[in-house]
Formats: structure tokens, C-alpha cells, sequence
């Protein structure tokens, strides 16, 4: 080999390594998609007049079906419920006290009571009869580990609890929208 004046070329007897200074992922490992997918639901006191616990099922949102067929793993980035009440201004519903919005990301236990409830560091004060928004983000090492997509499990749950209301009566509609990471295609 002719050598350039300033460039140092090695023996006959030594390979160079000439490709990437850092091996390559497969396209289906690297492959980010991140969707916000939503429902909506009745909210409705239950025969003991109370109503606890929304968390994030992933079987709940019409569309899971389509992303759990392509990609294998997911993390949630961030949850909100918005809570709008349908008899806002006729009040005709006459058990409707103020109560709570809680985020629990351990379990999905409901709040033993008011106390338990209003004793939570994340703590909110709402009524069911004007509109309000809950959102909870990803936070620590531990949300942000992928799942698989398959046998999900609920996380980070956000928990209203009401009591003391009309037992069965309609009280609004909440709409939740999941923000989801998926990566990993099939």
C-alpha cells in the first residue's frame, strides 16, 4: 500500500474494521409511534350512591386492537379525564356534593372514603355539576418501562370518588384520552 504523506497505513498483516462505530438496531426495535386514543363513558352513581376509580384499560379504547397487532411493546405518557355534567343548569339532581380526584399509580383499589381521599398528596377538590379536566403524566423509571401489548394491565389510575348521590342517577359524561408510545413492530 502507497502511503500519504501524514496518514499512517497499517501492516499487510492487520484487518481494519471499516463499518459503523455502533451496531444498528432493527428497524422493528427503533420504530416509535405515539397515538392518543379516547372514550367515553356514562358517569353514574352505583347502588351504594357513590362513584370511584377510572384508570387506563387498554381494551377500552376502540383502536388498541389495530396498534397491539403491529407493535409488540407500549408505555402510556400521560392520562386525562375531562368530566363534563349533564344537567349543569337545571340542577335537578339533588344529591351532588363536592368530592375528590386522586391519582393512584399503585393499584386499582377504590378510596376507602372521603378522608382517605381528600388526605392524598394529589388531591383535588371538584363537583359533578361543572366541568373539569384531571390529567396525570409519566413520572419515574418505573411508568416508563415498555409493556407488552398483549395482557395489559390498567396503570396509572385516577380516581374520583363522589358519594352520597342519588343512587343510579346520571351525572355527566367523561371523555378520556390516553397519550400511548408503541415501538416494536411485529
Amino acid at each position: 500500500m502507497p502511503r500519504s504523506r501524514g496518514q499512517k497505513v497499517p501492516a499487510d498483516s492487520v484487518q481494519v474494521y471499516r463499518g459503523p462505530s455502533h451496531l444498528a438496531q432493527s428497524a422493528s426495535e427503533t420504530s416509535l409511534r405515539v397515538a392518543q386514543l379516547s372514550y367515553d363513558l356514562q358517569v353514574a352513581a352505583s347502588a351504594g350512591g357513590t362513584f370511584t376509580t377510572v384508570g387506563f384499560f387498554s381494551t377500552a379504547y376502540n383502536s388498541w386492537a389495530s396498534y397491539a397487532v403491529i407493535y409488540k411493546e407500549f408505555r402510556l405518557l400521560s392520562l386525562s379525564v375531562h368530566f363534563q355534567p349533564s344537567n349543569r343548569y337545571g340542577k335537578s339532581v339533588t344529591n351532588c356534593r363536592p368530592g375528590y380526584v386522586v391519582v393512584d399509580r399503585i393499584n386499582a383499589t377504590v378510596l376507602g372514603g372521603r378522608a382517605v381521599a381528600a388526605s392524598n398528596e394529589s388531591a383535588r377538590l371538584v363537583t359533578l355539576e361543572d366541568p373539569w379536566t384531571f390529567t396525570v403524566r409519566m413520572s419515574g423509571a418505573e411508568e416508563s418501562q415498555y409493556q407488552a401489548t398483549t395482557g395489559v394491565t390498567a396503570l396509572q389510575w385516577i380516581k374520583p370518588y363522589f358519594d352520597g348521590l342519588t343512587n343510579f342517577a346520571e351525572y355527566g359524561y367523561m371523555h378520556q384520552v390516553a397519550l400511548v408510545e408503541f415501538r416494536g413492530t411485529q
